[in-house]
């Protein structure tokens, strides 16, 4: 009785035996000028086409595409999320464009670089120019204060 008892709990959760399935998201929905798939469609609309819901009605809705046209399409056809090929889509561009404006920050931010090296060099230049004309200056000024000396130790502290 304990064996039977444990089965019938433990029975709910037997694994079944199923196939794996997956939804296609390559799908060409028809557009139909009444609320029933017969006859000819007006339109087949590709897979991620944007519609405007107008009403409902017996699991169809009425539609507006953005080209105008108005018509009805099954509602298992339509879904609320943007498909997955759509989507890849939208991301890939996205993707493209945000490389494209990485690649171009990094070429102006090595053209800032460089010019930011060039100031510096051309700065650097400067203060070299500087320090080697005030050394000139110093060396010359020191050489008459030398000069001066030496005559002066010369002639017995007398300038001549």
């Amino acid at each position: 009785m304990g064996a039977a008892l444990l089965f019938c709990l433990l029975w709910p959760f037997q694994p079944v035996a199923a196939d794996t399935l997956y939804v296609t998201d390559r799908l060409a929905a028809e557009l139909y000028p009444a609320p029933r798939a017969a006859g000819k469609p007006i339109q087949l609309l590709p897979t991620g086409t944007t519609l405007q819901v107008l009403t409902q009605q017996n699991g169809f809705v009425r539609v507006r595409t953005a080209d105008g046209d108005e018509g009805w399409i099954a509602r298992q056809q339509l879904q609320e999320d943007m498909p997955a090929q759509v989507l890849l889509l939208s991301l890939a561009q996205q993707h493209e464009r945000t490389t494209r404006e990485l690649d171009l920050t990094r070429r102006q931010l090595a053209e800032q670089t460089r010019a930011a090296q060039q100031n510096h060099q051309v700065s650097r230049s400067w203060w070299m120019f500087f320090a080697v004309l005030v050394s000139l200056v110093t060396g010359f000024i020191l050489g008459i204060m030398w000069l001066d000396w030496r005559i002066r130790e010369r002639h017995g502290g007398f300038r001549l």
